[in-house]
């Protein structure tokens, strides 16, 4: 099966000029958290709503004012028309993303993949993919220690140590953010549907919790949810093109990877009482409540 067969050709675009306001509302009101940036039908970029949200919002950007061009990831994982569903999804999980940007034979856009589209006529792309993950030498990016692991921001910068422990709870708060989304996508119609849109938004919540720490000691927010964040997405997002049953155990998993690292951050000498103080009466009592909630949800797909 090709690419131009299950692709999405209705795909709502940004212009590099556009706004950060315009760019925002345009999201909403195509209702995406996801858009390619075109002039003339080129595609320069890709911007999300997530960027709008750390990269100009957190950031201290007027609105207003600045420009799409000033934000958006440059350059695109892309494929074309006639790229065949098997090695798309290859692409998605070697770069470690969810969605390929679509050219036609003028190299101009075509239109957008999903790892959602290619679920839904996934048949033996499942199983590739499967094997993809098994295979993968990025297999035990959970374990990283990259410098990025070891303090350094993903602006260049060398943080205090508490301020370390705060970015990677926020990048890692990010991928669940990033994860759901796409679950919703897929199975979040579903009976079960609310229960995890209303996770969503806790972490959500945790998130900009979290990045106003930052803020108040004067360190910038990281940018995105990192390398760990995009193995866990690249991981649970086809564990969604297994079925349902398999989504929400990667959900599960994670959520316990994030419980984790927040009883860690609590026995960190170097973290300010006042986080200390937001983990130990909002954000771990959220984290050890999701995973019970997830356990619910894979008891009612038991026969």
């Amino acid at each position: 099966m090709r690419i131009g067969e299950i692709m999405n050709v209705r795909v709502a675009t940004l212009e590099p000029d556009d706004s950060i306001v315009e760019a925002a509302r345009k999201l909403r009101d195509a209702r995406v958290g996801f858009a390619p940036v075109v002039s003339n039908g080129t595609v320069l970029g890709v911007l999300t709503d997530r960027d709008i949200v750390v990269r100009a919002v957190a950031a201290g950007f007027h609105t207003r004012v600045a420009r799409v061009l000033d934000i958006l990831t440059p350059g695109s994982v892309h494929c074309t028309q006639d790229t065949d569903v098997a090695d798309a999804a290859k692409l998605m999980v070697e770069n470690h993303v969810h969605r390929l940007i679509v050219l036609n034979g003028d190299n101009k856009l075509a239109g957008v993949l999903s790892l959602s589209d290619i679920a839904a006529h996934a048949g033996e792309t499942a199983k590739v993919v499967e094997e993809i993950l098994r295979t993968s030498p990025f297999v035990d990016m959970e374990a990283e220690t990259s410098m990025r692991g070891a303090g350094v921001s993903e602006t260049g910068d060398l943080p205090a140590r508490g301020g370390a422990r705060i970015g990677t709870l926020a990048r890692r708060e990010l991928s669940a953010v990033e994860t759901y989304r796409l679950a919703l996508g897929k199975v979040g119609r579903e009976a079960g549907g609310e229960e995890l849109l209303r996770i969503e938004r806790e972490h959500e919540e945790a998130v900009g919790l979290l990045l106003e720490s930052l803020r108040r000691r004067g360190e910038a927010p990281p940018r995105s949810s990192g390398l760990r964040g995009r193995w866990s997405k690249a991981v649970e997002g086809a564990s969604l093109m297994l079925g349902r049953g398999p989504a929400l155990r990667a959900l599960r998993n994670g959520e316990a990877r994030g419980l984790n690292d927040y009883e860690n951050a609590l026995r960190d000498d170097a973290l300010d009482p006042e986080v200390k103080e937001l983990i130990r009466g909002r954000l771990l009592p959220r984290a050890r409540e999701h995973i019970p909630a997830l356990e619910r949800l894979l008891a009612a797909e038991r026969p």
